[in-house]
């Protein structure tokens, strides 16, 4: 199970960034989705040093 910390976006807000092919997801699967990007994110930060590269 994976630990859910505060989300730093609301679900409504996730969903207009989402788009429309995420509509039919429930709350809480949107909420794991932005978690998930979130650590995946803070993860690769870290990785990284802290410095962002140009892909």
């Amino acid at each position: 199970m994976i630990m859910t910390p505060t989300p730093v976006i609301s679900v409504k807000e996730a969903r207009k960034l989402l788009g429309k092919s995420y509509r039919t997801f429930s709350d809480s699967e949107v909420e794991q989705i932005v978690v998930l990007l979130n650590v995946v994110a803070t993860e690769a930060v870290q990785s990284k040093g802290s410095k962002i590269t140009k892909i």
